[in-house]
């Protein structure tokens, strides 16, 4: 049963894109597309508002977001958040059987 889930990231002025670029070209992003069960992680920008990042991960399984949260890549992540003091907010779909 895929999981979707919908990440809003907010901070002050460019704070979300830079954070986003950060974790793009510390190829992060890129291997975290790679990781076993992984179908998208994917930052998308607001047009209007620079304070405002979502970012879309779909994961295969929950075994999958599991296996993905014990990576080394996850505390990178986090620690470039941190830097950049974002709150987040997290919205979880299940797909229907």
């Amino acid at each position: 049963m895929a999981l979707t889930f919908n990440i809003y990231f907010t901070g002050e002025g460019t704070q979300p894109r830079d954070y986003a670029n950060e974790v793009i070209e510390a190829g992060l992003v890129k291997q975290i597309q790679e990781e076993a069960g992984n179908i998208r992680y994917d930052f998308f920008f607001h047009p209007t508002d620079p304070g405002t990042l979502l970012l879309v991960e779909r994961w295969e399984d929950q075994r999958s977001i599991d296996r993905h949260l014990q990576l080394p890549g996850i505390k990178a992540i986090q620690a470039i958040r941190s830097k950049y003091n974002l709150s987040f907010k997290i919205e979880r779909f299940v797909d229907a059987e």
